[in-house]
């Protein structure tokens, strides 16, 4: 009786690890989870707890999240005043944004293994500063032809941290979350990018003026939504226009690099790599190491 009983326990553990592979995983799941402290096979099982500060977690990683797909997409909405300030063409706008691709492409194996490696909160640390540097760098000058270097410098240090905002949301729901909640979980931290990058194009006409829609000799005022004091223009005088438009595009970069830099710091003073207890048996479960997962997903 005693190995049966053990085997049933087995059994238990197996399904808790694998709950889509039983039969009746999703009568008994809830079963199998509630069971994970008992003893199995005279070996103590781990302490699971749940910690409402997992929604802190989640919460400032998807802020981050979007506020890296907001720092990509800068410069598409004000293509048109970035023309009239920095001189850009349509090549420039296209470079801009594929900077943080360039740097995806060469940082996603290594931040992969960070990630694995060194767990959540040296990588999410890492991820945050790189972007807090790169709209930092955006700052100093819109004076060609050094600002158009800064900024690809800039957009290429904020891309750096797309690999782990990318692959993160997984194991942030895996590490914090019980499994009923794990594909809430996901779906929040993967899917608030998209909305950061759906508010950089309200964000950016907001903030910059378009060509055109400048205080005029009429008394007609910018649409923009953090106006400069702006003297009256007339046709013949586009000095004017370029400094108006310069002045609210360095206003849009001291915004994101004040943004970002609050939540480096938040992650600085408070970003733990994993709770105190599992949540979850399988949370406790130590992971194939990186080499070997490479080598199974290749084959």
């Amino acid at each position: 009786m005693a190995d049966v009983k053990g085997d049933q326990q087995d059994d238990q553990q197996y399904d808790e690890i694998r709950p889509l592979l039983g039969e009746d995983s999703g009568q008994n799941c809830g079963q199998n989870y509630a069971s994970v402290n008992d003893d199995i096979d005279g070996v103590p099982g781990p302490e699971c707890r749940v910690y409402k500060r997992r929604w802190y977690i989640v919460g400032l990683f998807s802020l981050l999240g979007s506020t890296h797909c907001a720092i990509s997409n800068t410069w598409g909405p004000i293509a048109d005043s970035a023309g009239v300030v920095l001189g850009w063409t349509d090549s420039n706008i296209a470079l801009v944004n594929n900077c943080d691709s360039f740097s995806y492409i060469l940082l996603a194996i290594p931040f992969s293994w960070l990630l694995d490696v060194k767990g959540l909160r040296t990588s999410v640390l890492l991820a945050a500063f790189f972007m807090t540097v790169g709209t930092g760098m955006r700052c100093f000058t819109l004076e060609e032809p050094l600002a158009t270097w800064l900024i690809y410098l800039g957009q290429f240090l904020n891309g750096c941290g797309a690999p782990v905002l990318m692959a993160a949301p997984p194991l942030i729901s895996a590490t914090w979350f019980p499994p009923e909640q794990r594909t809430t979980a996901t779906a929040i931290a993967g899917l608030l990018g998209n909305v950061g990058c759906a508010l950089s194009y309200v964000i950016g006409p907001l903030a910059v003026s378009q060509p055109g829609e400048l205080t005029n000799h009429t008394g007609n005022h910018s649409h923009a939504l953090l106006p400069l004091e702006m003297p009256e223009i007339s046709d013949a005088n586009n000095t004017d226009t370029k400094s108006i438009e310069a002045g609210q595009i360095m206003r849009l970069m001291y915004i994101e690099f004040g943004l970002t830099a609050a939540l480096f710091l938040a992650i600085v003073v408070y970003y733990p790599a994993r709770p105190p207890s599992p949540p979850s048996l399988s949370a406790s479960i130590s992971r194939l190491n990186f080499t070997s997962g490479v080598k199974g997903l290749m084959t």
